[in-house]
């Protein structure tokens, strides 16, 4: 009799990535360059645990690496996304950041009242 361990089927790609995916990112942004770590938080994959990589990427010293978590947080992002992205837009030292994440923050708001509809009550 073998080891039962060993029956384990093969694990999706898909799921493999989405696995890896946030720990990817974390070490790209722990080693890379600013132009190495905007790549990769352009290059990352919706997978859970992005979102929380991504609001970190948020703090980094860079404001390209930030311009870049803003871009890939604004159709993603979910309620800490959207507060990253509402602090970035009032705190961050960098005008050109805050700006970006003025302007994610607005494309969220318009994909939310595109998909529900004027509020009740108001004209359309």
């Amino acid at each position: 009799m073998g080891d039962s361990g060993s029956l384990r089927p093969e694990q999706d790609p898909v799921e493999q990535a989405a696995d890896t995916e946030p720990a990817r990112l974390r070490e790209a942004l722990r080693t890379g360059t600013p132009p190495q770590r905007a790549t990769a938080i352009r290059s990352a994959v919706s997978a859970p645990g992005v979102e929380v990589v991504l609001v970190e990427a948020l703090d980094d010293p860079d404001p390209t690496v930030r311009v870049a978590a803003v871009h890939a947080l604004g159709p993603l992002a979910r309620s800490r996304g959207l507060r990253g992205l509402a602090r970035t837009a009032m705190e961050d030292p960098s005008p050109a950041v805050r700006v970006e994440a003025v302007r994610a923050l607005a494309s969220v708001l318009q994909r939310s009242a595109a998909r529900t509809g004027p509020p009740r009550g108001r004209p359309a």
